[in-house]
């Protein structure tokens, strides 16, 4: 049970070039606060990572993957409120960002809130029906409301989509066992 981690590399530096209504060095802050990200999210130092997301947002406010790698450095901090804001800023300037319905879905599976996960987790599929992660994140959420059937099936495509995707076999398996199979 994985968020998705945080975009890095070529797409989200492909998405500050393509922001040719920002002057070049608002652009250059932007890449030298995503690499500032980059290098605090992997040595888990969440809060500096959130902050550097923060200048990124102050600089362009409708950098959408700001807000999602704010969220996940958020929900990693166990600041569930303001990831969940995160996750809904994203969506609402973009509402085909499937990373942040993904995202919300999982946090949602974390509070308990399935109705909900499996709300985003959905929309997520619909936007990109072979979003694997979002599959495997559903599925947990049918599986903790005992629709062992829904979580199997769902563990089932993410698997279709990836046959290596070993946390969908084992969650299936879980399932399997949970029905007594």
């Amino acid at each position: 049970m994985s968020e998705k981690k945080p975009k890095k590399g070529k797409g989200i530096y492909k998405n500050v070039e393509s922001k040719i209504n920002l002057p070049q060095n608002n652009r250059d802050k932007i890449r030298q606060f995503m690499a500032e990200f980059d290098k605090n999210y992997k040595e888990e130092k969440y809060a500096e990572a959130m902050k550097c997301c923060t200048e990124i947002i102050k600089i362009d406010s409708n950098f959408i993957e700001a807000y999602n790698n704010r969220g996940v450095s958020c929900a990693n901090l166990g600041k569930n409120e303001e990831a969940i804001n995160d996750y809904t800023k994203a969506i609402e300037i973009d509402s085909n960002f499937t990373e942040a319905y993904n995202n919300r879905g999982f946090l949602y599976n974390n509070l308990g809130e399935y109705d909900k996960a499996i709300n985003d987790l959905g929309k997520a599929i619909e936007i990109d029906d072979n979003y694997k992660e979002a599959y495997n994140n559903r599925g947990i959420s049918y599986d903790n409301l005992e629709q062992y059937d829904k979580a199997i099936s769902d563990y089932t495509k993410a698997i279709e989509i990836d046959d290596n995707y070993k946390e969908a076999y084992n969650n299936r398996g879980i399932a399997y066992d949970n029905l007594g199979k």
